[in-house]
């Protein structure tokens, strides 16, 4: 391949865009590769010094120019070889040039009932209640149910005790209801920024906040930032972030993840820096949930979201949305947990006290 250098009269060096020549240092001379920062050593060119342009033969001094132009995608590890190379894939991808995204969902890794949702160099697990961990392998500790305290004598007849049994039988054989709640409601806080809002985090292009009780689960990246809650144990399932401004695919997999959700859940959304480029695809499966007028998102505009999958929406339920420098949009509640039937034992057993 043939060069073209600009000669300078600095030490005499023979520079051309993307590489540097220093005539001093004779055969330890270098060529930096700009877009690789990486360096190579190489003999002196075949170059005259007649003229102020020079014409360097570089071709045969460094194969790996092919560097400049990096073959492999999705993030692999390019290695030069003789007049070839090879790409060294990232986990979740395969092909010559690691273009392939491997479905990882086909070798079944979610666990009790869970739903596999394949995503690009990754998969993600949407639990059942009563599950939770990477692969919904883990399950709650149970909470010990305490007894009412009272003064006098505790006198329960055969019938109730065959009820109270009874009661009992049934909560452990249904999962997503036996757990004892310890407390009836939790506290939510969301706040989404966009990147031009005026009360944005301080050197930031926003950031997204979905905090349970006080603790932060929001993934804080750009795009939609999604945490699903049992609406029944109160517990944090699931958290997750779509790049729907960077990632052409990011729409689909939201709709793909938000779509793969059921029963009593409580879905919290919000959107940092910026969301819409590549949302419209995921726009039924955020109606879904309790959303609206989701056309009029506006580009770097902040989405906040309450919701439920269910046909008959709870009324916590709730949308805020602001237009570009005009946000953050935020959205605070306290949110009454579903009545579980360890509620209703724990009745019953007040109600037999003597």
């Amino acid at each position: 391949m043939k060069l073209l250098c600009a000669l300078t009269t600095d030490q005499q060096k023979y520079e051309t865009i993307g590489f540097y020549r220093n005539e001093v240092n004779g055969n330890d001379d270098k060529i930096y590769l700009l877009e690789e920062v990486n360096c190579y050593k190489a003999a002196a060119p075949n170059h005259s010094t007649q003229t102020t342009r020079i014409e360097a033969d570089w071709w045969h001094q460094l194969d790996s120019i092919q560097y400049t132009n990096n073959p492999c995608k999705n993030g692999a590890t390019c290695f030069n070889l003789q007049d070839s190379y090879h790409c060294e894939c990232k986990q979740g991808f395969s092909g010559v040039n690691c273009e392939k995204d491997i479905n990882e969902c086909e070798a079944e890794p979610c666990k009790n009932g869970a739903t596999c949702v394949d995503l690009v160099g990754d998969y993600h697990c949407h639990c059942v209640s009563g599950f939770n961990g990477a692969n919904c392998e883990k399950v709650p500790k149970l909470t010990t149910l305490s007894p009412p305290v009272t003064t006098q004598p505790l006198v329960i007849g055969a019938t109730k005790i065959m009820k109270l049994l009874f009661a009992v039988l049934v909560t452990l054989m249904i999962r997503d209801i036996f757990v004892t709640v310890e407390g009836s409601s939790i506290k939510v806080e969301i706040r989404s920024e966009g990147c031009n809002d005026p009360d944005k985090t301080p050197n930031t292009c926003g950031k997204a906040y979905i905090k349970v009780n006080d603790v932060e689960h929001a993934k804080q990246r750009r795009g939609h930032n999604v945490v699903v809650v049992d609406a029944v144990i109160g517990i944090v399932e699931d958290s997750v972030v779509y790049d729907t401004h960077g990632n052409t695919d990011a729409g689909n997999q939201l709709k793909g993840f938000l779509n793969a959700i059921s029963g009593d859940k409580i879905v919290l959304v919000a959107v940092q820096d910026e969301g819409s480029r590549f949302s419209k695809d995921a726009s039924d499966a955020l109606t879904r949930m309790g959303g609206y007028d989701l056309d009029s998102l506006d580009y770097r505009g902040s989405y906040a979201l309450v919701g439920h999958p269910g046909e008959q929406k709870p009324s916590y339920v709730k949308q805020v949305q602001s237009k570009s420098g005009q946000g953050p949009s935020i959205i605070s509640m306290t949110i009454p947990l579903t009545e579980s039937l360890t509620d209703e034992l724990n009745n019953e057993c007040e109600a037999d006290t003597v």
